[in-house]
């Protein structure tokens, strides 16, 4: 278990003409948290996440490029920005709750496989991971980016004591993320969302790096390095 004083609390800078709280930069792509107040870099991210959805075909365009969402008012916004391109190339948020994959497996009379498990959850500090976005054909590697958001996440989580995240997964992602080392708890059945094919899992932040240095050393290195770099500053 990593020790939470590694992570010092960053302060806000600015990215390109907007201020984010930045934790780590790693080949010219700085991945942080968003001013909430800044909302023209926050409507940027929005119109990315409508853009990608619209490219994949899980959603017909709108005419504001924007996705309608009440999530969105109450939440963490994380992003990848491009430093040369000036631009965010990547976007993922963590959100309170209530929590739409709950009231989504409800709505489609899905079945909760390890009730005992998410009731320890939802007892727990527990926070949603979703509106995962990557901008398609960028020379730094869609796959990578997420890595790199995904990582974000869990700094976050641990300078925020966060115990656990719950999440609907796409399974080529999830699939991803566990060959990164990271631990994955499926409790219900996967499930058609958006033309996606998902899957319910909880995230125990507590666990992941002890899953993470046994069954990806080389990503274990990488996380320690960004800590390390947090600790400096």
């Amino acid at each position: 278990m990593l020790s939470k004083e590694f992570l010092t609390k960053q302060e806000y800078q600015l990215e390109g003409e907007h201020k984010m709280k930045t934790l780590f930069i790693e080949n010219g792509v700085a991945y942080g948290l968003l001013e909430a107040e800044d909302r023209d870099f926050i409507d940027q991210v929005k119109k990315l996440r409508h853009d990608v959805y619209v490219a994949c075909g899980f959603i017909e365009p709108t005419p504001t490029r924007t996705i309608e969402d009440k999530k969105d008012e109450d939440c963490y916004y994380m992003a990848a920005f491009d430093t040369e391109l000036q631009e965010i190339i990547g976007t993922v948020r963590l959100s309170k709750p209530p929590f739409k994959v709950l009231e989504a497996l409800k709505h489609e009379g899905i079945e909760i496989k390890c009730q005992e498990l998410l009731d320890k959850v939802l007892s727990s500090k527990t926070l949603e991971v979703g509106a995962l976005a990557v901008r398609p054909k960028i020379k730094t590697g869609k796959s990578h980016i997420s890595g790199g958001l995904y990582t974000l996440l869990y700094l976050f989580s641990l300078q925020n004591n966060v115990d656990y995240l719950l999440i609907d997964i796409d399974k080529n992602v999830g699939e991803s993320l566990k060959k990164l080392g990271w631990k994955l708890v499926q409790f219900a059945a996967e499930h058609n969302y958006m033309g996606s094919i998902t899957v319910p899992a909880v995230i125990p932040i507590n666990e992941q790096w002890d899953s993470v240095t046994k069954n990806n050393p080389d990503y274990a290195k990488f996380v320690q390095k960004i800590l390390d770099q947090i600790r400096v500053h």
